[in-house]
C-alpha cells in the first residue's frame, strides 16, 4: 500500500537560534521573523572541450543565504543578538549566528504524529545587516544571513513545535 502524501505547510520548518555558548546550546524559536526565504548559491566550473560543440558546467561548491525581516519584540534573545550586530556595526566573528532548523514534518506518518526525533540542519552564519526601522506598525530589522560553515545535518529531540518558546535542543550529528 502506497504511503498518503501530505502537504508540508511552512510553520513545519522552524529554525532556532543558539543564545547560549558553544559549550552549552541554548536554542531559542525564532519567532516574528516575516520572512525566511533561503537562496542557493553555485559556485560553476564551466569549459568547452576543443573536440566538442558545447560548453559543459559542473558545481563544484554551494552556499546559502538566507534573507530575513522580523518585527521587533522585546525580550526576545534571537532579536536581542542580531540587533546587537546592527546596533554596534559588529564584524568578523562577533557577527556570527548559529542557526538550527527543524524539519517538523520530515518524521510525520500516518500512524503518529509526534515522533521523539526530527531532521535538522546546523550551521553557522554571517548575519550582513540591509536595513532597519522600515514600515510605521513595528520597527522592523532586514538583511541577510550568509553561510559561513559547511552544514551539519542532525537528528533533533524536540517538544511539539509549537509548545514551547524557548527549548534546550539536544541534537547527535549524523
Amino acid at each position: 500500500m502506497a504511503k498518503q502524501r501530505k502537504l508540508v505547510v511552512r510553520a513545519r520548518k522552524v529554525s532556532y537560534m543558539n543564545t547560549g555558548t558553544q559549550e552549552v546550546p541554548v536554542w531559542t524559536r525564532m519567532r516574528g521573523f516575516t520572512s525566511l526565504n533561503k537562496s542557493k548559491e553555485a559556485l560553476e566550473y564551466s569549459r568547452q572541450y576543443v573536440d566538442e560543440y558545447f560548453e559543459t558546467t559542473d558545481s563544484v561548491g554551494m552556499s546559502e543565504g538566507i534573507e530575513f525581516e522580523f518585527d521587533q519584540y522585546t525580550n526576545d534573545e534571537p532579536h536581542k543578538k542580531i540587533a546587537k550586530i546592527f546596533d554596534d556595526e559588529l564584524v568578523g566573528d562577533d557577527a556570527n549566528v548559529e542557526i538550527l532548523t527543524v524539519d517538523y514534518s520530515s518524521m510525520l506518518t500516518a500512524e503518529s504524529e509526534m515522533p521523539k526525533e526530527y531532521d535538522g540542519i546546523q550551521r553557522t552564519y554571517t548575519v550582513i545587516p540591509d536595513g532597519e526601522g522600515d514600515g510605521t506598525e513595528s520597527y522592523k530589522y532586514s538583511g541577510a544571513f550568509k553561510a559561513k560553515t559547511a552544514i551539519k545535518k542532525v537528528k533533533v529531540t524536540a517538544p511539539q513545535h509549537d509548545k514551547s518558546e524557548v527549548v534546550t535542543i539536544g541534537t547527535k550529528e549524523l
